[in-house]
């Protein structure tokens, strides 16, 4: 029979489980665990160098975005203040007529500033204005169009009844009043928000 010695089975020979590290083995380790450390730290700050330029313009983009809602607020509100500013003669002037007369006819009230301002308004609807105070600009040019169209209608009618247009003019006023405050709600927002980013 044949011994472990002749089959080459010594412990310090073939089969030997222990492995001995040598001074150059344990140098190739480190600069392996070394360079992986170096990329692993390259992938890391090429990571976070592109999550801060998206952050910075996610920020950007948000501070144009509501910049551009401040100005269209701001162009709404000047538009639906100045046909207040319209709207404001012509109800004095409907209520000085209908404290003399009840019903007068022949009367021709200036509508032309309101026309004027309503078209305005329509146009400022065409303008991509943000979608919070569309709804108070066309209500605001509704207003003023319903207010112009009571205005032209005393053209055609001889005998107007003077306390119904005064009626149905302030409710097209109060209309325009709350969408100014729609409006300005909004452009009060959207300051805010500038002011804190």
């Amino acid at each position: 029979m044949l011994s472990l010695d002749a089959m080459g089975f010594r412990e310090n020979k073939i089969g030997d489980s222990r492995m001995s590290w040598h001074h150059g083995d344990w140098l190739s380790f480190a600069q392996a665990a070394a360079s992986t450390l170096a990329v692993a730290g390259a992938f890391g700050v090429v990571f976070f160098q592109h999550w801060i330029h998206v952050r910075h313009t996610g920020r950007v983009e948000e501070r144009d975005r509501l910049r551009e809602r401040y100005r269209s607020a701001t162009y709404a509100e000047a538009l639906v203040q100045n046909a207040i500013d319209c709207a404001v003669p012509a109800l004095h002037d409907i209520e000085t007529v209908a404290k003399r007369s009840p019903e007068k006819g022949n009367v021709a009230f200036d509508a032309s500033r309101l026309d004027k301002a309503s078209d305005a308004l329509e146009q400022a609807i065409h303008n991509q204005l943000p979608t919070e105070i569309t709804n108070a600009v066309l209500s605001a040019w509704m207003a003023a169009q319903q207010f112009c169209h009571a205005l032209h209608r005393t053209e055609e009618i001889q005998t107007m009844n003077m306390e119904k247009l005064l009626a149905y003019c302030r409710e097209q006023y109060s209309v325009l009043n709350s969408s100014m405050e729609v409006v300005r709600l909004s452009k009060t927002k959207w300051e805010r928000r500038l002011a804190e980013e």
